[in-house]
């Protein structure tokens, strides 16, 4: 069942056209928001339009105020589920809010909201989009990427999650779960027609790889930008329950096949 939604009305000093809408799924951040969204304005603020959907998914800490308080001042558009669906769930709301919002020669950012993903990459991101990218991954895992402070059962787990999954798919792409991305809002458009209500069907942090692995089965091009993941930015305990998240990871590299496209799917089974 979808996660119930309430749009809280936000305000702009000025109106103006955007080129790039960044996408903050929320979770009890409100220690981590004022630095991530003054940086994400110091950034691109004075050279890309931008406006960000921040999905407040269920928090129990201070977050819609901080969010409220941020978009009197910000190009903020604040959503709010009443209760917490997981990481696809707000990504599902933010998407669909932002490609509303977007032409298809625009850039949707999605990021992490715990002030881990440094938003100076976004400018990098949009130019190799420009460059004829179809999607962008912020990379830990491409020469020049690193993880700093991040706990070493979550180095083992994501490396192991990542050099798998390389195997089943026979990608070249090097960081499949890095949710630190730049799309062409075309892409995402591509995305919705080929999988409809299927966009999403993923509960948690394992969206990032269905994602990723949807567009390659749509043969967009991807690229990856050098990321360092910066463990010590951030303020507040990690989000990820890593046993639910091992199990999905899991189901996932067993079932990759659910997430083909699914009229290629269709069109398999008539001629079989």
């Amino acid at each position: 069942m979808e996660t119930p939604l309430i749009q809280v009305p936000y305000k702009l000093k000025v109106k103006q056209q955007w080129k790039c809408v960044i996408v903050l799924p929320c979770l009890n951040e409100a220690r981590n928001l004022q630095s991530l969204v003054s940086t994400i304005n110091s950034a691109v603020g004075h050279s890309i339009p931008y406006r960000i959907v921040a999905v407040n998914d269920g928090s129990t800490d201070h977050t819609a105020e901080i969010l409220r308080r941020l978009s009197e001042k910000y190009p903020t558009e604040v959503l709010e589920h009443k209760r917490n669906g997981g990481l696809a769930s707000a990504l599902r709301t933010g998407l669909n809010a932002a490609i509303k919002q977007a032409a298809d020669n625009d850039f949707v950012i999605t990021m992490d909201a715990d002030n881990t993903h440094d938003p100076c990459l976004i400018p990098d991101m949009i130019e190799m989009c420009k460059k004829g990218a179809d999607l962008v991954i912020s990379s830990r895992y491409v020469t020049n990427g690193n993880q700093i402070g991040v706990p070493k059962y979550r180095v083992v787990l994501s490396g192991g999650i990542n050099f798998l999954i390389r195997l089943r798919t026979k990608s070249k792409i090097r960081d499949y779960t890095s949710g630190y991305r730049c799309y062409k809002a075309s892409t995402i458009r591509k995305l919705l027609s080929a999988y409809r209500d299927r966009f999403i069907e993923s509960e948690g942090f394992e969206v990032a790889l269905e994602l990723l692995v949807k567009s390659i089965n749509l043969s967009l091009r991807t690229a990856e930008l050098p990321m360092i993941l910066d463990y010590r930015m951030k303020k507040g305990k990690s989000n990820i329950k890593l046993v639910r998240t091992m199990l999905r990871y899991a189901q996932v590299l067993i079932g990759l096949s659910k997430w083909d496209v699914p009229h290629l799917n269709a069109n398999k089974s008539a001629v079989d």
